[in-house]
């Protein structure tokens, strides 16, 4: 497993062919978002075909609060982004800034302005198992200005991936919630260390 520590900075304050694996889903708002980032690229439709050719264990309708196969949804991403010419680190932080404007700016709004940005920041482990069914997000650092966090357990081949979702993710759902100029790095990447 991989792991990535992500530093969050504030002004307000703090190839992927693998088999089906029921441990490494994802919420399906990110399926549909995905969804419509391949369609708003190549034409209507086109997510869905591919994800038919691609042999995708989900049938018919996505729904918003299942969960979905992270491999079988990167099996239609990968030739999407080849052909785009796009990494998919690069995809995916547009496709989780999406996701969390779209998600977040509904029931949650009021929520995430009452916590504000260094709230919403302090509960980064939450907000990913909301999302994710894997990995382990631990927040190291959540002072004004600055919040460190660490992922770890994150098998390999859906690092980028996990690093590009929480590029676009996490400074989103700050801003959301109040935060002013936030800014996301991902500062480190490579083999969990205990």
């Amino acid at each position: 497993t991989r792991c990535a520590t992500f530093e969050a900075a504030s002004a307000i304050g703090p190839s992927v062919h693998m088999a089906k694996s029921k441990s490494h889903t994802v919420k399906g708002t990110h399926v549909l978002t995905s969804r419509a980032w391949v369609d708003e690229r190549l034409m209507e439709g086109s997510f869905d075909e591919l994800a038919v050719a691609a042999q995708v264990p989900w049938e018919g309708r996505v729904l918003p609060s299942s969960w979905y196969d992270i491999y079988a949804l990167l099996r239609v991403m990968e030739p999407v982004c080849k052909d785009l010419k796009i990494s998919i680190f690069d995809a995916y932080k547009q496709i989780a800034r999406k996701n969390a404007q779209d998600d977040l700016t509904t029931i949650y709004r009021a929520f995430l302005r009452l916590a504000g940005a260094k709230g919403l920041l302090n509960a980064v482990p939450t907000l990913w198992r909301n999302y994710v069914s894997f990995g382990d997000v631990t927040k190291l650092t959540n002072d004004p200005g600055l919040h460190v966090s660490i992922c770890r357990a994150i098998p390999t081949p859906l690092l980028e991936w996990a690093c590009g979702s929480w590029t676009g993710f996490v400074p989103t759902a700050a801003e959301v919630a109040g935060g002013k100029n936030t800014k996301f790095t991902v500062v480190e990447k490579g083999p969990d260390v205990e």
